[in-house]
């Protein structure tokens, strides 16, 4: 770009930089490798007493080639499908060029992502950490619990949201949708057994 001066100078600069996309891949699962289509359903947790807890964990590679602030949200339904039927819905109406259909998709995504913020929803399901930072070709394991509070089925989706923002950025935050995992338990009732039924505590004359 050129910088015309007061004085009628002209000054010629040059700026250049590297895009990079973000890529958040999930490696492993309670320290295993992942299987082809793992994901696509959720991990299962199996019967878990009520008031008991039961952890998994999942191992995710930053393969993208800048650090990614991150932070994990609850969701009671899958948020990727959500956003796939809102998005051809208003893309439909409004039309125009690919670069706005682009910017319309962003914006789509971002107000999905926005209504999971009023925290509406209850979390049987936990995630250690549940924020911090990735940097490039680092590897995290994250620690995922199921706390059942009573007997029934329980299906939940932890999104992991990167804030893609120029470090540094004010007014920013994590929006941008990299992983998703369904959760998927039972919390069982617990049988007891006690033995004998009947104990005689009088004394003895």
């Amino acid at each position: 770009f050129h910088l015309v001066c007061d004085n009628c100078q002209v000054k010629k600069f040059q700026a250049q930089g590297n895009g990079t996309v973000v890529e958040m891949t999930a490696l492993e699962v309670d320290g295993r490798p992942l299987t082809p289509g793992e994901l696509g359903l959720p991990l299962w947790f199996g019967e878990v007493a009520a008031g008991s807890t039961y952890s998994r964990t999942i191992a995710v590679r930053n393969d993208g080639g800048v650090p990614l602030p991150f932070v994990w949200q609850q969701t009671e339904k899958r948020l990727m499908d959500r956003q796939a039927k809102s998005a051809a819905a208003r893309l439909e109406a409004l039309g125009g060029s690919v670069g706005d259909k682009q910017r319309n998709l962003q914006a789509v995504v971002r107000e999905e992502l926005d209504l999971t913020w009023l925290g509406a929803v209850e979390r049987y399901f936990s995630v250690d950490p549940p924020a911090g930072r990735i940097e490039p070709g680092e590897k995290t394991t994250f620690t995922l619990t199921f706390v059942p509070t009573a007997v029934q089925h329980y299906v939940g989706w932890l999104q992991l949201l990167v804030d893609t923002a120029v470090e540094g950025t004010p007014g920013t935050k994590p929006d941008t949708l990299a992983l998703e995992v369904g959760l998927e338990g039972i919390g069982a009732a617990v049988d007891t057994v006690l033995g004998p039924r009947v104990v005689d505590l009088r004394c003895a004359p």
